[in-house]
C-alpha cells in the first residue's frame, strides 16, 4: 500500500471540519472516520439535531463510496444502540431517532479498521485497544493472536452483538467507570500515557480524548487525534499531517 493516501477524521460531534478534508482527499485514497458523530458540546453552538443531520450526510457519503469510506463507532454513537455503553452527554429527546438511524445502517459501521503502509500495520479504533482490556476478554476473543476484525464480526452477528456491547461498556476509573482500563470505545489516552500498553504489532490511531492543542502521544505506538481537525498520511505512517 505504498503511496496510498489515508484521510483520518476524528470525533465529529456535529462539526463540519470533515467536509473540506473529504473534498481535498485523493479519489484513490481512503477516508477513515474514528467515531463519535453525535452529542455535540453545548458551548460550540451545534444542536443535537445538527449532529444527527450531519451523521445522515456522512452515511450518504459511505453509501456513495462504500470501498473508500470507513465509519467506526464511538461511545457516543453506541450509547444509542445500548444506553449502558454511554453514560455521559446524550441527546435524550432525539434518542429514538438516533437509534433508528444507527440500527438501520449498522452494516456500514465497524469497531476497528486496519491498514498497512510498508511494514507498518495501522490499527484504527475510537479509543485504542489496551492489553489489559484484551486480557479480560480472552475467553471471547481467543487465547491466540488477536485479530481486530473479530470485534467487527461480533457487531454484525445477531447472536454475539449483546456480548460485544457488554465488553465495550467498560470504562476505567478515570472516565467514571469501575475497571482499571477502558474498552476500545472508552479508554482514556491518559491510561496509555500512564503505562497501559496498547496491543503490540500496530501503530494505533484513535480519538475520544479531546485535546484541542494537537495530537497526544500514547506510549511508543499510538497517537490520540481528537483535535477538532482532520489528518492525512501518505508515505510515512508516522508522519501525520494536520489538514487546514
Amino acid at each position: 500500500m505504498k503511496g496510498k493516501e489515508l484521510t483520518i477524521i476524528p470525533d465529529v460531534h456535529g462539526r463540519p471540519f470533515w467536509r473540506s478534508a473529504v473534498q481535498q482527499a485523493s479519489p484513490e485514497g481512503r477516508i477513515i472516520f474514528l467515531g463519535d458523530y453525535l452529542d455535540p458540546y453545548p458551548w460550540e453552538g451545534i444542536t443535537p439535531g445538527d449532529a444527527t443531520s450531519m451523521l445522515r450526510e456522512i452515511i450518504t457519503l459511505k453509501k456513495e463510496r462504500p470501498d473508500d469510506v470507513v465509519l467506526l463507532l464511538g461511545n457516543h454513537d453506541m450509547g444509542y444502540l445500548d444506553p449502558d455503553i454511554n453514560f455521559c452527554r446524550r441527546d435524550h429527546l432525539g434518542a429514538s431517532r438516533n437509534r433508528e438511524l444507527l440500527e438501520d445502517n449498522l452494516d456500514l459501521f465497524s469497531i476497528t479498521h486496519t491498514e498497512e503502509i510498508g511494514s507498518t500495520k495501522i490499527l484504527f479504533s475510537h479509543a485504542g485497544i489496551g492489553v489489559s482490556w484484551l486480557a479480560r476478554h480472552r475467553d471471547v476473543l481467543g487465547e491466540d493472536c488477536f485479530d481486530p476484525d473479530i470485534l467487527n464480526d461480533m457487531l454484525h452477528d445477531d447472536a454475539k452483538r449483546r456480548i460485544l456491547y457488554g465488553m465495550l461498556a467498560e470504562a476505567s476509573f478515570i472516565r467514571g467507570g469501575d475497571v482499571d482500563t477502558g474498552s476500545p470505545v472508552w479508554a482514556d489516552v491518559s491510561e496509555y500515557a500512564e503505562g497501559e500498553p496498547l496491543i503490540p504489532g500496530y501503530l494505533h490511531l484513535f480519538g475520544h480524548s479531546l485535546n484541542e492543542s494537537g495530537p497526544v502521544r500514547a506510549g511508543q505506538t499510538g497517537f490520540c487525534l481528537d483535535c477538532m481537525c482532520a489528518f492525512r498520511i501518505t508515505e510515512d505512517p508516522f508522519s501525520i499531517r494536520v489538514l487546514p
